[in-house]
């Protein structure tokens, strides 16, 4: 692979970042389950997960304008328009404010109706805990959103590393408030409470050493110009609001909707066989953010060093897959008697399910971090978006059809389909690769090796 266009020091930095980031994230989902069971009910655990589900929909806006504020700000950055960039950063930031601000009062004065949820009511919690909760975790989403709007600094200062870091550090801390709450209170709402002190902490500090790497992008811009750059980068923004918006049906939606037909214990089941089966999503997102990172620098690197790429993130994203998924199916069921202090059951027809639709959704992300770079993810996020909606609408239909849980689920595939046929379709046109080239590019596993070792130098 020609190092022509690739920064090796950034690059070598992101990859660390990446791999603490990836440890931090294995560590919450490893450590936190078995917490909440060791010290709440099995009914306590089930609303938590429910609740846990709502700051996925009410930061949406925070990714969207911020994937898209970075990338243009990294264009005008490389074309030394400095202007430009402040304008793009300071637009980002006030969209990101003002559309999580409306979202999050629209839905704290409906938020009565959770109240009202029979099945909720049942667990034994109170009331007034769960609005308290409801409160703290809108503050919780507020102080994430202003986070994410800083992260535009940090990437058009080519410090994305930096910021990585720093969401890995907030990671161990929310790891802590978790153990300290739950082994202390049984409180609810005291949980929400301690992870919004911790990420008011992360706000703060990015806040801080951002202005020291991108000093310059800190000041006035006229209302004017930010209502021209909201405008211009309005369409691939909300392109990347489709991915919380998938995620709102395909994680948190059916989290909802097994929680409403099958109640709080099944709940917690579904959600730690889940969880086992998405802990593959911290190894392909690590390949996934170092390629968006990374690409949105490559775009005038030429055609051939992307197709490199590309093949040999996708060869990655094969041995992940195989290797994970195999290990899942077959340790799974120890794995999660120990992981839940032997509370849930693994169910093998639900795994390999979840299994399925999570191959699927990795072999996807190097085409989806090819296009995201470039700002050209408007296509296949939408059918990702329409195909998940009616896929989830065809999960509902089944729930009142009485299927089992597994059936349920299998409308999962479907969705995950309408990303990945969408998105390599749009990659192979895009840098003008036939499929046949990319296959035998993928099984050409020595080149690829000699791809992965310019990284070592």
């Amino acid at each position: 692979m020609s190092r022509s266009g690739l920064d090796r020091g950034r690059l070598l930095r992101g990859i660390a970042a990446n791999m603490f980031t990836f440890v931090t994230r294995i560590g919450v989902q490893v450590i936190t389950m078995p917490l909440l069971f060791a010290f709440w009910t099995t009914p306590q655990v089930g609303v938590w997960l429910m609740l846990q589900a709502l700051p996925a929909y009410l930061s949406l806006t925070a990714g969207g304008f911020g994937a898209a504020g970075g990338n243009a700000a990294i264009a005008a950055h490389e074309a030394g328009d400095t202007e430009e960039a402040k304008a793009l950063f300071v637009s980002t930031w006030v969209a990101v404010t003002l559309t999580n601000l409306l979202l999050i009062a629209a839905f704290f004065v409906s938020s009565g109706l959770v109240l009202d949820e029979g099945m909720i009511l049942a667990s034994g919690i109170a009331g007034d805990q769960i609005l308290a909760a409801i409160g703290w975790l809108c503050v919780f989403v507020f102080l994430t959103v202003q986070t994410s709007a800083i992260d535009v600094a940090f990437r058009y200062a080519g410090r994305y590393p930096l910021s990585m870091t720093i969401k890995g550090v907030q990671t161990i801390g929310e790891i802590a408030a978790t153990a300290i709450v739950v082994a202390t209170s049984q409180r609810l709402s005291d949980l929400p409470m301690a992870l919004a002190l911790v990420r008011a902490a992360t706000f703060f500090i990015s806040l801080v050493i951002a202005r020291n790497v991108a000093g310059e992008l800190f000041g006035g811009v006229g209302p004017k110009r930010i209502w021209a750059t909201v405008k211009r980068i309005g369409r691939p923004s909300i392109a990347f609001m489709a991915a919380p918006l998938v995620f709102g049906f395909n994680i948190q939606g059916y989290t909802l909707l097994v929680g409403a037909f099958f109640g709080p214990v099944v709940v917690a089941t579904f959600v730690a066989i889940r969880t086992l089966a998405r802990l593959i999503d911290m190894a392909t997102n690590f390949v996934f953010q170092l390629a968006f990172f990374e690409m949105a620098h490559l775009q005038s690197a030429g055609l051939e060093l992307q197709r490199r790429i590309f093949a040999s993130l996708t060869l990655g994203m094969v041995v992940i897959v195989v290797g994970y998924f195999a290990g899942f199916l077959a340790l799974g069921p120890w794995a999660q008697h120990i992981w839940t202090h032997g509370e849930t059951e693994f169910s093998y027809p639900i795994a390999i399910v979840l299994a399925l639709a999570g191959s699927v959704r990795s072999l996807t992300l190097p085409a989806a971090a090819v296009l995201s770079a470039a700002n050209r993810n408007a296509a296949f996020m939408a059918s990702y978006l329409v195909i998940s909606a009616l896929a989830f609408g065809g999960a509902f239909l089944l729930t009142q059809a009485g299927m089992p849980l597994h059936i349920i689920l299998l409308p999962l595939v479907v969705a995950e389909l309408g990303q990945a046929i969408p998105a390599i379709r749009m990659t192979l046109m895009r840098l003008s690769y036939r499929p046949t080239a990319l296959l035998r590019d993928v099984l050409s596993i020595r080149t690829r090796l000699r791809d992965f070792a310019v990284l070592r130098g």
